[in-house]
């Protein structure tokens, strides 16, 4: 729907799942069907050529896995996003710049061997609780050609806070005993991406640099406890 330089598109998805667990040592079977409407809504509005302002309101949903504990409820969210996007795409060129706030009514955990859970407590899901997750991810992209051959150059930056709006305990080894303003455990607060490649009708080549900050291991505030260290990933891609 396009009205004076305004494009709406509106939209509702529907997911209906059936699930069956059969625990073959119990001798225990578990039945469980869900449905759940997602509607969302997304906005552009064209300030000037090639530049314009967009938003977003969406239903974030994801559901309880087969085999669970019946006091694990879905993932619920809602998702917000507001931002600036410049694209010319006959010269080459997007600059982009997006916030954007995840507002969880319920978010769930799910243990792993990697984030220390014993292997009587593996796969099992958890509540975690109402939290929010905001950030601002920003993008820069420039193609140009010179001789026949194509440079793409891009440029990303994801900045992500966080925290729970509650209190809790939890069985999950990640998470612990909750206060609430705790920051997640596995969320960096800042991530960087650079790509730089040459293209040519005969072949071509692509350099790609990651940068993940430090990021914690245990619900908590401040520079109490454990995190992981940042780090760096050059890949190198060719082709013929």
């Amino acid at each position: 729907l396009e009205v004076a330089g305004l494009t709406l598109a509106p939209g509702i998805r529907t997911e209906v799942i059936k699930t069956r667990f059969d625990d073959t040592l119990a001798g225990t079977e578990q039945d469980e069907l869900r449905s759940v409407a997602l509607p969302g809504i997304g906005a552009q509005y064209e300030l000037v050529e090639h530049l314009g302002i967009l938003a977003g309101v969406h239903r974030g949903f994801s559901p309880v896995a087969p085999g669970q504990a019946g006091t694990i409820e879905p993932e619920l969210s809602i998702n917000y996003e507001l931002g600036l996007r410049y694209s010319d795409p006959d010269a080459g060129r997007l600059l982009e710049a997006i916030g954007f706030l995840n507002d969880y009514s319920n978010l769930t955990g799910q243990c792993a061997f990697s984030t220390g859970c014993t292997e009587e407590m593996l796969d099992r899901q958890f509540n975690a609780g109402s939290v929010f997750v905001w950030g601002v991810e920003a993008v820069a992209a420039w193609s140009f050609e010179v001789y026949r051959t194509r440079i793409p150059i891009r440029a990303t930056y994801t900045y992500t806070g966080s925290h729970f709006r509650e209190g809790f305990d939890s069985e999950d080894p990640t998470l612990g005993s909750v206060e609430k303003g705790d920051e997640l455990p596995y969320i960096p607060e800042h991530q960087g991406q650079l790509q730089i490649g040459v293209e040519h009708e005969r072949g071509g080549a692509r350099v790609v640099g990651t940068y993940v900050a430090a990021m914690r291991e245990e619900a908590g505030q401040g520079s109490e406890g454990i995190r992981t260290d940042a780090y760096g990933l050059v890949d190198v891609i060719g082709w013929a």
